[in-house]
């Protein structure tokens, strides 16, 4: 299993969909140009930090 590669047949001929939000994570639906198996694709999401990109004019 590798991200991008059809575990079918190994091709990196992939056609994604939008992505969508699940628990925790996002997940592509994917359909292969080689084989024409069709899968999803998972991804988990983990926090990583804050940034402040506008205080709103709180002084707080």
């Amino acid at each position: 299993m590798q991200q991008g590669i059809c575990p079918k047949c190994d091709s990196d001929d992939l056609d994604y969909s939008p992505v969508k939000t699940d628990d925790g994570g996002v997940h592509y639906s994917w359909e292969c140009g080689g084989c024409g198996a069709k899968g999803n694709e998972y991804y988990t999401i983990e926090f990583s930090h804050h940034e402040i990109v506008d205080t709103g004019g709180d002084n707080k």
